[in-house]
């Protein structure tokens, strides 16, 4: 897993640090770990907006919320995402909003495949507060093969 900030220039984390931003639950739903309250972060999934896609698919890329864009998101804190299956290499590239469409990169979470389960993201807390921010997937797969998601689902305030 690799991690950029704004600036497409690799963030550096210990290995406790990466355990706090990005956890993996197996054979684990999303309704189950927000209903069970086991998010990565401290607080309750109930102090929290829920924005959850469904499943879906996709090629290329997409932006999570639908539309040109995807959805604004303000302060998110976690991310949940459970693919269909076994995972493939993709990225988040998560962009500041601006004027109703993507601003300037935020931050970019590359992340392989070969994984089963849920994964949490709570990366996204150590953005900036008080912005809100878009979040689009992209299939880094070498076969580009569509990539199958049970469902997403964002955490903000």
């Amino acid at each position: 897993m690799k991690i950029y900030d704004g600036n497409g220039v690799e963030e550096s984390y210990s290995i406790e640090e990466l355990k706090e931003f990005i956890k993996f639950t197996p054979n684990t739903s999303n309704a189950n770990i927000l209903s069970n309250n086991l998010l990565s972060t401290s607080l309750a999934a109930s102090d929290w907006e829920v924005y959850s896609t469904g499943a879906f698919n996709f090629q290329s890329d997409i932006w999570i919320g639908g539309g040109w864009r995807g959805k604004a998101f303000y302060n998110p804190v976690d991310t949940l995402i459970t693919p269909k299956g076994t995972a493939k290499d993709f990225k988040i590239e998560c962009y500041y909003d601006k004027d109703g469409g993507a601003g300037d990169t935020a931050k970019i979470i590359e992340f392989p495949g070969g994984w089963t389960g849920t994964i949490h993201v709570s990366a996204w807390s150590n953005l900036p507060r008080g912005y809100k921010y878009r979040f689009h997937f992209v299939n880094t797969s070498k076969d580009k093969s569509k990539l199958y998601l049970d469902n997403v689902s964002v955490l903000y305030d």
